[in-house]
């Protein structure tokens, strides 16, 4: 469920903004249909040739969510790990899911080149990444939390 859409950055490239709306958003709107909890979905066009991960997330942080300060940003590329993707790649516009009850998570979406464009099961299992890297670290968070707590007798 959706609870609110923003996009950013696509000033200079209007059809960008257009492929979202009418290929990527209905992709979206499918993989969250079942999803109770409320999402606000950031769109950014960062408009770079290429990008490194720590490089997206310091935009998701500066550009599209600058009221983020220090929390928990989760990123993926390719279904990888942000952090651990040290490659530069190729040009693509930026999903951020932000939630109430989980750490915020990005994706880059590579853009249509030459025709060709994500197919609708990669663009879905990319958006099931983003979310279960979200979901992790939230767990991450939780199991993290309990190390500082006394042992309970009983």
């Amino acid at each position: 469920m959706f609870q609110s859409v923003t996009y950013t950055g696509f000033e200079k490239h209007p059809e960008r903004r257009a492929w979202v709306e009418a290929a990527v958003m209905p992709i979206m709107a499918e993989v969250f249909r079942k999803e109770a909890r409320p999402f606000r979905v950031h769109w950014h066009d960062p408009d770079l040739g290429v990008a490194i991960g720590s490089e997206l997330d310091r935009i998701v942080r500066r550009e599209v969510l600058p009221d983020l300060g220090d929390g928990v940003l989760v990123g993926q590329i390719n279904g990888k790990d942000a952090e651990d993707s040290f490659a530069a790649h190729r040009p693509g516009l930026l999903l951020v899911l932000e939630g109430q009850s989980l750490p915020t998570g990005w994706g880059l979406i590579p853009l249509p080149l030459a025709g060709v464009d994500p197919g609708p099961s990669w663009l879905s299992w990319l958006l099931g990444s983003v979310y279960l890297a979200m979901l992790a670290a939230s767990i991450k968070k939780r199991i993290e939390g309990f190390g500082d707590r006394e042992p309970v007798e009983v």
